[in-house]
């Protein structure tokens, strides 16, 4: 029997994206923000999220971390360069 892959949708710069029901890592989340700029050495990255509506602590994702998606979580990612 195959398993059906859940989804669940969360929200990363106030854009909808569905995912896979899993871990997410840092740079995957960087990516849904800002898929041209990802990879971008001179550019240093910063990621916070909430568990949802509702849920007030904002909480920081390290890069290099990972962390288990639920359905509705709000990512921010915001960036500068480095000098």
């Amino acid at each position: 029997m195959e398993h059906e892959k859940k989804t669940v949708t969360i929200y990363v710069n106030t854009e909808e994206h569905q995912v896979e029901k899993s871990k997410l890592t840092f740079q995957q989340i960087v990516k849904l923000a800002y898929p041209s700029e990802s990879s971008n050495p001179n550019i240093l990255f910063k990621v916070s999220y909430r568990l949802g509506r509702g849920h007030s602590e904002l909480k920081t994702l390290a890069e290099g971390g990972n962390v288990q998606v639920q359905e509705g979580m709000i990512f921010n990612v915001s960036y500068e360069t480095r000098s």
